[in-house]
């Protein structure tokens, strides 16, 4: 009779050791379970990564261009004060043609 308890109890470990390593095992397959929200990476998208490229490289044309065309078609009054330790160079723009605002003095 003592044997019996002893093997039912033995069963019991047995048992209990299976049940546990089988849970640790799913546990490692399915991964860390996490009671917070875990970060994601967004999503990427490469059309509107090129079309945000291409823009922004047409506004820079466009900027280029209009530098090149003020260069081409204004005089420029330069003149330079100091001494040769401290010069400074001063550009003066004809009135009427300011700079124009962009969208990176704002």
């Amino acid at each position: 009779m003592c044997e019996r308890k002893e093997h039912a109890q033995h069963n019991w470990i047995k048992t209990g050791l299976t049940a546990f390593v089988l849970l640790t095992c799913l546990r490692v397959w399915v991964g860390p379970f996490s009671m917070t929200d875990k970060a994601e990476a967004q999503a990427f998208d490469p059309a509107a990564q090129r079309a945000e490229i291409r823009s922004e490289a047409v506004k820079t044309n466009r900027l280029l261009q209009e530098i090149h065309q003020t260069l081409k078609t204004q005089t420029f009054k330069v003149r330079v004060e100091g001494t040769d330790k401290q010069t400074k160079t001063r550009i003066v723009v004809p009135r009427g043609k300011e700079k124009r605002r962009t969208d990176r003095d704002q």
